[in-house]
Formats: C-alpha cells, sequence, structure tokens
C-alpha cells in the first residue's frame, strides 16, 4: 500500500471473513516463531527521533493490516507490572460466565460500542459464521474516551482490576 493509498476498513472486513470462512478451527495450534510481529519500541523512547517514530508507525500499521494484532518490547513497563496485570487477567477468565457476561460487548444500554467482553465462541473480530476460539475483554482510550468510559468488572469481584 502506498502512502497515497488509504485503508479501506470495510474491504479488510470482508476480506478477513471471506478468509476466516476457510479456517479450520477443529483444531487449536500454538503460534509459531514470526506468526506475531515483534514491535520493539526501544529506540524510539531512548531517542525521541522522529525517524524511529515512523519506523514504529510503519511496522503498527503493517500489523494492524496484515495480521490484525502485535506484541510490543522496549516499552518500558517493568516485569512486576506485567505480572500484575498477566494475574488480573487470570482471575477475570476465571470469573463465573455470569460475572463476565454482565459486561458483554455492545450493550444497548452502553454509549460506546466495542467495549466489553467478548465470550468464548463469538462471531466478531472478524465478523463471521463460525465462532471465534477465543474470549476476550475490551478496553478503548484514547482522545475522547477515557478509561472510566469502559466497561468493568464488579469492583467486589476483582478489587485490583
Amino acid at each position: 500500500m502506498t502512502s497515497k493509498q488509504t485503508f479501506d476498513s470495510k474491504l479488510k472486513e470482508q476480506q478477513l471473513k471471506a478468509e476466516s470462512e476457510s479456517w479450520d478451527t477443529t483444531t487449536v495450534h500454538d503460534a509459531r516463531d514470526g506468526d506475531i510481529p515483534v514491535i520493539d519500541l526501544a529506540d524510539y523512547f531512548e531517542t525521541g527521533d522522529q525517524k524511529a517514530l515512523q519506523n514504529v508507525a510503519a511496522e503498527l500499521r503493517m500489523a494492524c493490516e496484515e495480521t490484525g494484532f502485535f506484541s510490543i518490547i522496549g516499552h518500558g513497563v517493568s516485569s512486576q507490572q506485567l505480572d500484575s496485570a498477566f494475574e488480573q487477567v487470570r482471575q477475570f477468565h476465571a470469573l463465573d460466565i455470569e460475572h463476565k457476561r454482565s459486561i458483554l460487548m455492545d450493550q444497548p444500554d452502553w454509549p460506546i460500542g466495542g467495549i466489553g467482553y467478548l465470550p468464548l465462541k463469538n462471531r466478531k473480530l472478524p465478523a463471521r459464521d463460525t465462532g471465534n476460539v477465543n474470549e476476550a475483554f475490551i478496553v478503548k482510550s484514547d482522545n475522547k474516551i477515557t478509561l472510566d468510559d469502559n466497561l468493568w468488572p464488579e469492583p467486589s469481584l476483582l478489587p485490583a482490576f
């Protein structure tokens, strides 16, 4: 894709849906080396250089358009913070399904779509006829949406979440 072309999200969704219809999800395979793009932020954080930022942006764009997800390294988040976050994720996914479904994505009475719990065998991301073999908890934050605008588990269930 050249810099003059724009990303067509509707076309990409159609392509992903067509591709996903051919996927055999009866057996789940672990990711192999190279399957998940790894984006290293260290150079940018060390130098603050605009060229380094442009390189990261290009890698991020490619990962989002070609793979749909990525892993970030060189971010400066401590191992302790990461361990704590992963522990909270484990605790969230260990909750009973009724607690997770109480914050189900795309609730009609919630003003922001695309946030909250996405259950196992969902048919989103991309939209498809067969269900995903994963569950997720989606959070959004940008210059218009704050973390407070998201759906969250009941604090009594996960006080440190």
